[in-house]
């Protein structure tokens, strides 16, 4: 594995740019201007900008990550193979703690909202709980059960579909499995993107972004076969049930949303290879985006309390731009301050390994001192960058 991919960075902050772009247009935007969003504009966010992108691209860093702390001897160090382990559960668990905690209080606000409604954090916490056991499995076998889960989403919800009337449990599980809100990101629909984009890291891990003698080779066994299967998969779905790849969380519309999430991927990682473009510079404002994710994702929901806006499509293009260059430059000075402070991802990775090298202190009375490190990786993050100059 050669250097930082920067095209997994920037497809991130695109997800998430996306993201912010589809939720302030419907908070902020008047009837009309509504309209001309909502049928010229989130039909091409949403396969990206949703939970799908974000999803797929998890599995792909996940997978990256996990190969960073692999070696040829890490079967043999029990102890190490123990706590990385401990780690990606305990994370999972923080994540899916803070999930049902938002949707508790969700709960309360709003009388139709449910404790198991899958918003992001709910469903990625639940992929995350996976990914310990889908790492030791190789591509193909993920792959197949990939395509078992598409072929079984679609079957299992037109079973549920037809036998709502006999009893109250089929309803129950539609509800909870399918449910009618496409705004939510039911776990059996989306986990195939987490799954796929494990496999997509996979075939990333073998690269070295450092070595430009080996073009032809990288264009003939990554680029080629990833952007002909995805985009095959694109044209399929389009025609599978059309118009149907138009309705969010429909069978058409998953395979849809993973074809295009794989073909952008795999384009964006090409141009990396087989350009001089500095995908991993710090003046790449996607990056800040990339890195402050989880954490703007949770902030994005500040603006809906601004919701009273009410103004016309241009008018919400340029107070957007304006916003947008307001949020970049305050997540700079937050970078180049605090770093991975203001970061949810960081602050569950270092919180995950101090519990993980806590249970061994406590429970195999190794002495790992993990508060004192856990400490360090905090400091660390005011002291290794010096303040912006003024």
């Amino acid at each position: 594995m050669g250097a930082r991919i920067g095209s997994i960075d920037i497809f991130r902050g695109f997800c998430i740019f996306l993201m912010l772009f589809g939720h302030i247009g419907i908070w902020w935007l008047s009837s009309s201007g509504l309209i001309i969003f909502e049928q010229y504009v989130l039909p091409f966010i949403k396969p990206i900008g949703k939970a799908a992108g974000f999803l797929f691209v998890s599995g792909s860093s996940l997978t990256l990550s996990y190969s960073k702390k692999f070696s040829d001897n890490f079967d043999s160090h029990r102890e190490r193979k123990r706590v990385l382990r401990n780690t990606f559960y305990l994370r999972a668990f923080i994540l899916f703690i803070l999930a049902i905690s938002i949707n508790l209080v969700l709960s309360f606000i709003d009388s139709g909202a449910k404790i198991y409604d899958w918003w992001i954090l709910l469903t990625i916490s639940i992929c995350l709980f996976f990914s310990w056991p889908l790492m030791k499995l190789s591509k193909t076998k993920r792959i197949i059960i990939g395509i078992a889960l598409l072929v079984f989403n679609l079957i299992s919800q037109q079973i549920l579909i037809a036998t709502g009337d006999l009893s109250p449990i089929p309803n129950f599980l539609l509800d909870f499995l399918f449910p009618s809100d496409a705004r939510q990101n039911p776990i059996i629909s989306f986990f195939p993107f987490f799954l796929f984009g494990t496999v997509f890291g996979s075939f990333l891990v073998d690269i070295d972004f450092e070595k430009t003698t080996d073009t032809r080779r990288f264009l003939k066994k990554f680029s080629a076969p990833l952007l002909l299967v995805s985009g095959f998969t694109v044209m399929f779905s389009i025609f599978f049930q059309y118009p149907e790849f138009l309705s969010v969380n429909s069978f058409s519309w998953i395979l849809y949303s993973i074809g295009l999430n794989t073909f952008f991927l795999s384009l964006f990682i090409t141009i990396e290879k087989i350009s001089k473009i500095n995908f991993n510079s710090k003046y790449n404002v996607l990056f800040y985006f990339s890195y402050y994710s989880l954490t703007l994702y949770l902030l994005n929901y500040v603006f809906m309390l601004t919701s009273f806006i009410n103004i016309i499509f241009l008018e919400f293009m340029f107070v957007f731009s304006l916003v947008f260059s307001i949020l970049i430059l305050f997540l700079k000075v937050i970078y180049n301050n605090i770093k991975g402070l203001f970061s949810l991802k960081y602050v569950m990775s270092v919180l995950s390994e101090f519990f993980s090298l806590k249970i061994e202190e406590i429970f195999y009375k190794n002495h790992k001192s993990a508060f004192r490190d856990f400490i360090i990786k905090l400091k660390v993050n005011i002291y290794s960058n010096p303040p912006l100059k003024a």
